[in-house]
């Protein structure tokens, strides 16, 4: 069983909304965004099968991986809490 599908299917599920409700976007933006990531999304798929299906099967999953990593951390927000410790939050639209 892989994690990351059910990691990403959380994601793009939410994705329209948390652009429409906490980024603020415009429906038609969310829309062209929300479309762009699942297109984006396709090619990747097909084209991470080929590379993991080839003799380059380590190197395309280690930069799977990584993509996911990168992916993942893009909705996250650092801060630094009252005092100086570190905090880590959900990235969202409204200020704190």
């Amino acid at each position: 069983m892989n994690i990351h599908r059910y990691i990403v299917s959380a994601i793009q599920h939410l994705l329209m909304l948390h652009l429409s409700t906490d980024l603020g976007l415009e429906p038609t933006a969310a829309s062209l965004v929300t479309s762009l990531v699942f297109a984006a999304s396709l090619v990747s798929k097909v084209a991470f099968g080929v590379a993991l299906d080839s003799r380059h099967r380590r190197p395309a999953s280690l930069g799977a991986a990584l993509l996911l990593v990168v992916g993942c951390a893009l909705t996250l927000r650092l801060g630094f809490a009252h005092a100086g410790a570190l905090s880590l939050a959900m990235a969202h639209g409204s200020h704190c």
